[in-house]
């Protein structure tokens, strides 16, 4: 003899609320078959009408298959609550003839949302034949949402707004670079320390035009190549510094041999018409002549002539200009790209911004906190602690630092604030004190 157990889970069907000598019902009229939730619910209000929803996940939907339950399929992602499409819809509520609440049978759609994934996605990638970092679409076993629309007055879903699209990703699958679609306007972050951690971040900028390191973390990113994250080259330069040099931040800076070129961020995929700062802080015991070097290689639009635009600044540790705090020299430089500017797509790298040590008998340099941002742009950097994860310091939007100390549990103990004018000040101090609860 065999015995069976079946066990059904009870599901609400229908609720109704009195209040004020009101009666408000709620019945859910559909299911989904695979997680049992709603996917048609009806709302009767007798001052508002009849409010339908429907709700279609993204599982059910033609090319999204894999995106279902693994009951079925054991490829399948399990990925039964990711939504499609909701729609919603109101109708004005009369009585039949038997005084019933019904509808007057021409609902109208007054909501709605629309949700598209995929697969394939764009990942930044480090391309060792061409020696720089390119976007290259990739199959994930991951789904990702791709764009997001919601209802704008058209029944045709076609039509709707776009109100936001995911455009870039790490190899980790984590987002990095989104657009919206109402302003059409790109936020994006830089992920450092195994691509886990924010090294930065700005709204109203694409993922190519900034670049922050501390020159803490170090990524392997081809066999023999090693770069700091953000995609600063030269990585192998990290140094944790000695009895006359300390970071301005963090545990590491980059140390720089006499007449070497250092880190550097190379793109060209800068965004013309618009302007950048490029900061760093260099030791006071580097040498005078250790610089921060920025050029731009490209042409105008309207003449076309490969180097027509050639733009060079450099600014030197001994440069007046300069901001000194303690051991540390702030060094800026501006660089403005022409609207009209066109890369060139060669070997030059286009846009560059790099630390130099020039000089064959100068001795070592020594920098730490390089940004590169839009002039416009709201930014902040990140300085990480590689091994816990703990924030050791935020830069702000003119490169000085907010540093943070921790005691033996963990905690914040002190803050402190770096300005030009008074260097560094405490700004918090926390003692925590425990007493017995009884």
């Amino acid at each position: 003899m065999s015995f069976k157990k079946m066990q059904c889970k009870n599901r609400l069907r229908k609720k109704t609320v009195y209040r004020d000598g009101i009666s408000t019902t709620e019945e859910i009229l559909a299911f989904d078959p695979s997680t049992g939730m709603p996917m048609w619910v009806r709302i009767t209000d007798p001052t508002t009408g009849i409010t339908e929803t429907h709700t279609s996940f993204a599982y059910m939907q033609a090319g999204y298959a894999d995106m279902g339950t693994k009951a079925k399929n054991p490829a399948a992602k399990n990925l039964l609550l990711a939504p499609y499409k909701v729609t919603v819809y109101r109708d004005k509520i009369m009585r039949d003839v038997y005084n019933n609440l019904v509808g007057s049978g021409n609902p109208q759609l007054i909501g709605g949302s629309k949700t598209l994934w995929r697969q394939m996605l764009p990942k930044r990638r480090f391309d060792n034949q061409a020696n720089k970092y390119a976007v290259q679409t990739i199959a994930s076993p991951d789904w990702k949402s791709y764009k997001t629309y919601v209802f704008n007055g058209d029944a045709n879903d076609a039509n709707w707004r776009e109100t936001g699209e995911t455009t870039l990703f790490n190899r980790r699958n984590a987002l990095l670079e989104s657009k919206s679609g109402v302003s059409n306007r790109y936020s994006a972050v830089k992920l450092g320390y195994d691509q886990q951690y924010p090294l930065c971040e700005v709204n109203d900028a694409r993922y190519a035009d900034f670049a922050f390191s501390g020159f803490e973390d170090q990524e392997t990113v081809a066999p023999g190549v090693t770069h700091f994250g953000g995609e600063i080259t030269q990585g192998q330069m990290r140094f944790a510094g000695d009895a006359g040099v300390s970071p301005h931040t963090g545990n590491f800076l980059a140390k720089v041999g006499a007449d070497v070129f250092g880190p550097g961020y190379f793109t060209a995929e800068i965004k013309p018409g618009r302007s950048y700062r490029v900061s760093a802080w260099v030791h006071k015991n580097s040498p005078a002549t250790a610089s921060l070097v920025v050029s731009l290689d490209g042409s105008h639009s309207k003449t076309g002539f490969r180097g027509d635009v050639s733009i060079y600044k450099n600014i030197l540790k001994s440069d007046p200009s300069n901001t000194t705090v303690g051991d540390w020299i702030l060094m800026t430089l501006v660089v403005d790209v022409p609207a009209d500017y066109v890369p060139s797509g060669g070997q030059l790298n286009d846009f560059r911004a790099y630390l130099y040590n020039p000089g064959t008998t100068a001795g070592d340099a020594y920098f730490d906190d390089f940004a590169i941002r839009p002039l416009d742009a709201a930014f902040n950097g990140n300085v990480m602690d590689e091994k816990t994860g703990r924030m050791l310091a935020t830069l702000d939007y003119h490169n000085f630092a907010t540093r943070y100390t921790y005691d033996n549990e963990g905690r914040i103990s002190e803050i402190w604030v770096e300005t030009a004018t008074d260097g560094w000040k405490l700004k918090q101090s926390n003692t925590y004190k425990f007493k017995r609860s009884y």
